[in-house]
């Protein structure tokens, strides 16, 4: 990723046509051991409105099935984390992609996407203020396809 002023792209394909919840993205430039846009976090880390949890967006083995927890096992982009892919949410119009998240104790919440240029991460977090505090420059982003 570039400067926050200045967005950058990447190429990916919407695994599921016509599906618009609970989508997963494969990264076409990737290697087959992590083509999955997934929300990577350490084993037991749940994400709430009341704490700065985050999950961090990298790349996963395998497709994960809508609604689960957080999965193990394969080759992810953070070793040792646990990782959910199908989080992502689109809507066709206006053009944009969010996501939600599913905890280990089977809650679900919608989380926003805050970009930390210093740390050059992109977080999924159900507290963004918390995040922005922890991360100084940090800020709340959208995404969406570039026509």
């Amino acid at each position: 990723m570039g400067p926050a002023n200045s967005p950058d792209q990447f190429s990916a394909t919407l695994f599921k046509h016509g599906v618009t919840a609970n989508v997963d993205f494969r990264d076409n430039d990737a290697p087959a051991s992590h083509q999955f846009l997934a929300g990577l976090v350490s084993p037991g880390v749940e994400l709430s409105p009341s704490n700065s949890n985050v999950a961090i967006v990298g790349d996963a083995p395998v497709q994960t099935a809508p609604g689960s927890i957080p999965q193990s096992g394969g080759s992810v982009s953070i070793p040792g984390s646990q990782y959910e892919t199908a989080i992502w949410n689109f809507s066709p119009s206006p053009p944009t992609l969010t996501a939600s998240w599913v905890n280990h104790d089977g809650s679900q919440l919608p989380v926003s996407i805050v970009w930390d240029p210093a740390g050059q991460n992109v977080y999924l977090t159900a507290n963004p203020a918390a995040v922005i505090l922890n991360h100084p420059g940090s800020q709340v982003v959208e995404f969406s396809p570039i026509a």
